[in-house]
């Protein structure tokens, strides 16, 4: 089954189960992404982060 064919059955689906997919596909992608990036991304969202001056020439706080 190639990939357009997916995407013409996906289509097809309910909304309940197009969010199904879509819960599935994030999990597998979510998967592929290191950890770190994902604390990373994390902390950037959760606005905890630091000018680039401030990160060059400081010396950053230990993590708990």
């Amino acid at each position: 089954m190639s990939a357009i064919e997916v995407i013409a059955e996906i289509d097809t689906l309910p909304r309940a189960e197009k969010e199904r997919v879509w819960e599935h596909l994030h999990r597998e992608m979510l998967a592929e992404v290191p950890e770190s990036f994902r604390r990373g991304m994390a902390d950037a969202l959760a606005g905890r982060g630091v000018d680039m001056e401030t990160a060059l020439n400081d010396v950053p706080p230990s993590r708990p």
